[in-house]
């Protein structure tokens, strides 16, 4: 999680829908401008995000996916 918080500081996630696993990290995503959506994966332009290790398989394919286009 340490990765998608210091994307949140560098501004990428501002305006962005965005997921992470629930708890402190939530309230650090939305203080950064994002817009916190609790699915497993989300995709918001050229960021996607998981919400944890039960999410692996669907971000896998979803990074797959996105790379295809």
């Amino acid at each position: 999680m340490r990765d998608l918080h210091c994307t949140a500081n560098a501004g990428l996630l501002k305006g962005k829908r965005a997921t992470v696993w629930d708890g402190d990290y939530v309230g650090k995503i939305e203080s950064k401008g994002a817009t916190y959506t609790g699915k497993p994966v989300e995709v918001d332009g050229n960021i996607i995000t998981a919400n944890g290790p039960a999410a692996a398989r669907e971000f896998g394919r979803t990074i797959a996916k996105e790379l295809e286009r």
